[in-house]
């Protein structure tokens, strides 16, 4: 698929003339669905027009996903003319599609996204429809291809076009002819990296011969079996060899191997096995970045809603969660009163209802899950519910204010715990957790800097006062940031520093000194790994340490089960 860039702006000017279009083909195949009708045969004449104009504009504009979708509004209009079409069946999916195809560009324009993986179900319904085949999600994989060049070699002493192919056929050969064990493929592999490492080839060809060598050594290494797909792929690189040795244009061949290496890349991007060449192909075509989110945040334009009506809901929904939430504040500041918070827990759930209504359950959930908890909240001033709640709601107001974001429609079944690491878009909220790792490591080194001096008795009176606060407040951030276990192994390290030093009777202990010392390490440098999307670099050190604070007693209660297992913390991506 050709990633060309899209214009919001021509879009936008377009736009309402696209939709007039789709209007025109929904009443005209309405009144060719009227058998009785007298110029039944021109009001389909009509429609097929009005989709070939929208399939010509969305052409021009490079938006590809739009103009797949309205060729296959056309095939599907002029498969009416065919005995053997199921007209119900055709009619009913066209007219499904002049109603999705305004709403997706609106999202379009509203995004600058093209997201193709939302409307593809409707594309190869319709092209079903026509007798066509459906397309395959994979050859669309948004992986950035242009600007990717493959590793290469000197250009003397790379072997000729035709020996090259005739090496990777030679490897393929001696493996299908043989007795197909996994080792066996790894000549075929070899063959791939002296094609993908020619610096005298198209690079579109080398990209494919790169992602062919990923595949080629997860199989190798058993990860993945041979497969008639598979096999289809290699010899797609046959092909185009045979064509790069002939007169054939480069650029020709190139954009042919393009069209294939999405393909493959999918392939390999979803085997969780990190062999040396798939790592490789990971970092060069970016697949840790490849948010998919906009495509489930698209999803709500396709859901069939008045979209009026839902700004409507969610406007007032925003409206309703802040005056909540200052009713909430100013009880946190006071006596509580049992009938104000009545009142806010019915709004609440209002609140939740409203938002169910207009297709928004899991925020709805959400919402509803905090009434309850807010239900449940005594007179006591030190309980921490109250608190809680009004921060969810928050986290709520600002996903409902950024418009449908893809909060709204994390799975419904996720826990309370999981489910607000969703609240916020990715990318956002890999911001926030990375800049709130970095300034904990910073307020741990000053932590342990004045730490260090109470240890050798060379610090002024309120150090550790002040390393205490410090650790309480760093182990509050990371609870709130969903990282559970570091914001422990913290809560461990302020018990540790107040039996050690703050309380005057408490006996110094060797032991619970080197735990102190050893956790206080450990967590910044298990943070640095998450950071680093790599959590799991250091996550048999965390369990040691974790276990030696269960051991000494320091570990939070409710959590104190010694792991037999490691225990991955999310990682960011």
């Amino acid at each position: 698929m050709n990633q060309s860039p899209l214009s919001r702006e021509s879009l936008q000017w377009t736009r309402p003339m696209l939709e007039e279009l789709c209007v025109e083909v929904r009443q005209s195949l309405e009144s060719w669905a009227e058998r009785e009708s007298a110029d039944r045969e021109q009001s389909l004449t009509q429609a097929i027009e009005a989709c070939e104009k929208v399939h010509r504009s969305l052409s021009v504009l490079n938006f590809e996903s739009g103009d797949l979708m309205a060729k296959a509004m056309r095939d599907a209009l002029i498969s009416l003319n065919n005995d053997d079409t199921d007209v119900d069946q055709t009619v009913q999916t066209v007219l499904e599609a002049t109603a999705i195809l305004p709403d997706y560009l609106d999202y379009v324009e509203a995004s600058g996204g093209d997201q193709i993986g939302v409307i593809l179900p409707v594309i190869n319904d319709l092209r079903v429809t026509a007798g066509q085949e459906a397309l395959d999600k994979a050859n669309f994989f948004p992986v950035p291809l242009n600007g990717v060049r493959p590793p290469s070699d000197q250009a003397d002493g790379s072997a000729s076009f035709p020996e090259l192919r005739r090496q990777f056929q030679i490897a393929l050969r001696d493996y299908l002819t043989g007795g197909r064990e996994a080792a066996a493929f790894e000549p075929v592999c070899k063959a791939l990296l002296k094609v993908r490492n020619h610096p005298l080839l198209p690079n579109g060809l080398r990209r494919l011969a790169w992602a062919l060598a990923g595949l080629a050594e997860l199989i190798s290494q058993g990860e993945l079996e041979f497969s008639p797909d598979i096999s289809r792929h290699f010899s797609r690189l046959d092909a185009l060899l045979k064509e790069v040795c002939g007169d054939t244009d480069d650029l020709a061949i190139g954009n042919q191997a393009d069209s294939a290496v999405r393909a493959v890349l999918f392939q390999v991007s979803s085997i969780s096995a990190r062999t040396p060449i798939a790592l490789e192909l990971a970092e060069a075509f970016n697949f840790e970045n490849l948010d998919t989110t906009p495509a489930l945040e698209a999803s709500v334009f396709l859901a069939g809603h008045n979209r009026d009506l839902i700004r409507a809901v969610t406007d007032a929904a925003q409206s309703d969660l802040a005056q909540i939430k200052d009713v909430l504040g100013s009880q946190l500041e006071s006596n509580r009163d049992p009938d104000v918070l009545e009142h806010q827990t019915e709004l609440l759930e209002s609140v939740g209802e409203s938002l169910a209504m207009i297709g928004l359950e899991t925020l709805g959930q959400r919402i509803s899950r905090q009434a309850k908890r807010l239900s449940s909240v005594g007179n006591n001033i030190d309980d921490p519910v109250l608190l809680e709640v009004a921060r969810e709601l928050l986290v709520v107001e600002s996903s409902l204010s950024e418009g449908f974001s893809v909060a709204a429609f994390a799975p419904a079944d996720a826990d309370e715990e999981n489910v607000a690491a969703t609240l916020l878009p990715a990318s956002e909220l890999q911001r926030i957790v990375r800049q709130l790792i970095r300034e904990t490591i910073e307020d741990l080194a000053h932590a342990r800097h004045l730490l260090d001096g109470l240890a050798r008795g060379k610090s002024e009176n309120d150090a550790a006062p002040e390393a205490r606060g410090i650790l309480r407040r760093i182990a509050g951030a990371v609870h709130m940031a969903e990282l559970e276990q570091p914001g422990f192994m913290l809560d461990a390290t302020g018990k540790i520093v107040d039996d050690l030093f703050c309380s005057p009777n408490t006996e110094s202990s060797p032991e619970a000194l080197a735990a102190l010392a050893e956790s206080l390490t450990i967590i910044e440098f298990h943070l640095e790994a998450i950071a680093a999307s790599d959590g799991g670099r250091t996550e048999g050190q965390f369990t040691q340490a974790k276990n030696r604070l269960i051991q000494l007693g320091y570990w939070p209660e409710a959590q104190n089960e010694p792991e037999l297992e490691p225990e991955l913390e999310p990682e960011l991506e």
